[in-house]
């Protein structure tokens, strides 16, 4: 920046050329910020392109601002449409009834295994030792379909977006967190409607018969990998208390886990 004009220089390293702007087109700007410009007029012969600054995103160096350039070089969708997110916030944020479709699981001893920093937790899981040998392995995976209706607003933006996206620090959902992180999140002590699977597994890690069904769990315990991996080893005595009541839960996960890793 200087008196009467600046130059801010492109990331984009095909863009070769910095871009000439104007006083009048600062839009409030100082010198190391990074900033989304607008081009008002592209280059010809010597003259380089000129633009005007719309936004400023931060001191380059400042803390997300790196994500957040990634955020407007990719057009990422980080912010929900207004109509979108009073479409998530008109369902009811609490489960009253089971339906009598859905297979009743809200006695078992079910756990979600995640990052300490997971904030949607899609999936949750429950092995146990049948009479015969075999294990029987449970999944429930967050029943989505059960919100977000076919054509619905959250449907088509949940199309557009087509992922969640996670970067250093910061996901991007695909829902409003109204459902990624409340509804369609399996939290600990909430009953949660699901799509399950069971499965019956023998000791070779052959899956032997399966059934596929709408359920509806309530989480034992929200768990994360550091703390399972204690369990299994043995090294926290504060840890083996706080969970000593599930680490029979673990360890029978942790045999049936080494005997698919093992046919795998």
């Amino acid at each position: 920046k200087s008196k009467n004009f600046g130059f801010v220089i492109p990331d984009d390293k095909k863009a070769s050329n910095d871009v000439y702007i104007s006083k009048k087109n600062f839009g409030g700007a100082k010198n190391n910020q990074k900033v989304v410009v607008k081009i008002t007029k592209y280059p010809d012969g010597n003259n380089k392109a000129e633009g005007k600054i719309v936004e400023i995103l931060g001191k380059y160096d400042a803390a997300g601002v790196d994500i957040l350039s990634l955020v407007k070089e990719y057009s990422l969708p980080y912010e929900f449409p207004e109509p979108v997110i009073k479409e998530a916030k008109s369902i009811p944020q609490e489960i009253k009834s089971a339906e009598p479709n859905r297979t009743d699981f809200r006695n078992d001893e079910i756990f979600t295994i995640d990052g300490e920093d997971a904030k949607d937790l899609d999936d949750a899981v429950r092995v146990t030792k049948m009479e015969n040998g075999n294990y029987r392995l449970d999944v429930h995976i967050a029943d989505v379909s059960h919100y977000v209706k076919e054509n619905s607003l959250l449907d088509n933006e949940a199309l557009i977006r087509g992922t969640s996206i996670y970067m250093l620090g910061r996901v991007i959902p695909m829902l409003p967190r109204e459902l990624s992180n409340g509804l369609c999140s399996l939290n600990a002590g909430q009953d949660r409607f699901t799509l399950s699977c069971s499965m019956e597994i023998n000791k070779e890690g052959k899956v032997v018969s399966s059934e596929v069904y709408k359920g509806i769990i309530n989480v034992k315990e929200r768990m994360n990998y550091h703390d399972v991996q204690k369990i299994l080893d043995k090294s926290d005595t504060d840890v083996l208390e706080r969970y000593k009541p599930y680490i029979k839960d673990f360890e029978t996960m942790a045999e049936l886990a080494t005997i698919l890793k093992n046919r795998r």
